[in-house]
């Protein structure tokens, strides 16, 4: 029986981004009939799956850095290393055929979004991580072009396995009462629209800011408020600024990051969601507004005409008044609307975990059968 390690130390007591998409694949893997694969995990949080065993790595972000570039503990008991990001070692004796999931290549594509220290790094590790595993799974199309394009991989060793959305379950017991007493306790007074993410350069906020002051003057729009629900990231300043600078504090509300419950309050409150990223490997905010049947406004850029399919209205990031063309129309134009929501229910049910875990099994296959063991 073939056993696969998969790597998983950003899955932690808090699952957001990666880390979510190590629990989702480990979670639905557990359901699944995995024959004639044994399957465990290596995470950085306690986690008790009915058929896959997960060990803690407990040494703290340094730790986990060294440990995983020296490949400490990877070799032992395992026919095959899956790691969960494009992070693989790169010490030379490591040489357990491996497989990395690359997310998205933004730090290499945008060189303003992290340090300069930091960009060297990761792409360092990214190219280390393209030459020396034996297969690469990328989370969309468009991410497998850029690595293709942009690092000369070659197409036969990528492996498109979209992420699943049906883990998002909109609260069937939540009532309107409570979902506006949770609006009123987080200072969110509706009509609202809503953007959903960390606060930094990529998600595009200070166009998304001066986009949303630009609708306001539409009559229309004129009541709206727009509502950032997002912890504070990478260069977080300018988006505060903006705000200031066109007089926007009562129109502008920052919640911080919130949790699935209060989240759920927010979508049910929400007439759209904004989300003119950008740059995004896949997209999650996008399928997750449209679980809640909420109108999504988008980019036409990266992956995320992949994932919004004709159910959000596309946009073009870099222009302040495509944006707000696109939220006057998104608010205004009541047959748009109730063609978007119908849509976007039928779009989200196209990704599944259960169509990624066995994808990904499939993968796993072809990638040993090649390595000959």
């Amino acid at each position: 029986m073939p056993t696969c390690l998969v790597y998983a130390p950003l899955m932690g007591a808090d699952k957001t981004g990666i880390g979510n998409y190590a629990y989702q694949l480990l979670a639905g893997l557990d359901r699944t009939d995995t024959a004639p694969w044994h399957v465990s995990a290596l995470a950085g949080a306690e986690y008790n799956f009915t058929n896959i065993p997960v060990e803690v790595f407990d040494a703290g972000r340094l730790g986990r850095i060294v440990n995983q570039q020296l490949g400490t503990g990877l070799s032992n008991h395992c026919d095959l290393v899956h790691f969960t990001d494009y992070s693989m070692p790169l010490a030379p004796w490591y040489r357990k055929p491996s497989i990395i999931t690359v997310h998205d290549i933004a730090f290499y594509l945008s060189p303003g979004l992290v340090s300069p220290a930091a960009r060297f790094f990761k792409t360092a590790v990214l190219r280390a991580g393209l030459r020396r595993s034996k297969g690469i799974i990328c989370v969309s199309q468009s991410t497998k072009n850029d690595l293709c394009k942009f690092f000369g991989v070659p197409e036969n060793k990528i492996r498109v396995i979209y992420h699943g959305a049906d883990h998002i379950r909109p609260d069937p017991t939540l009532r309107d009462h409570d979902a506006k007493a949770t609006l009123a306790r987080l200072g969110i007074r509706p009509p609202c629209v809503l953007f959903v993410g960390t606060i930094e350069p990529r998600k595009n906020l200070v166009r998304l800011v001066r986009a949303f002051g630009a609708a306001l003057q539409n009559p229309s729009c004129s009541k709206y408020r727009l509502v950032i629900a997002g912890s504070k990231g990478w260069m977080y300043e300018d988006v505060f600024d903006t705000v200031k600078k066109l007089g926007l504090e009562e129109r502008v509300v920052f919640t911080g990051y919130l949790q699935e419950a209060n989240l759920g309050s927010v979508y049910r409150g929400a007439s759209a969601v904004l989300y003119p990223s950008l740059y995004e490997g896949f997209g999650f905010p996008v399928l997750e507004a449209m679980a809640y049947g909420v109108p999504v406004l988008t980019s036409n850029v990266s992956a995320l005409p992949e994932v919004a399919g004709d159910a959000a209205i596309l946009v073009d990031p870099s222009d302040v008044g495509s944006i707000a063309q696109g939220i006057v129309r998104i608010l205004t134009d009541g047959h748009l609307r109730a063609t978007l929501i119908a849509r976007c229910y039928k779009q989200v049910k196209k990704f599944t975990w259960e169509t990624t875990c066995r994808e990904t099994l499939v993968f796993y296959n072809e990638v040993l059968g090649a390595t000959g063991i």
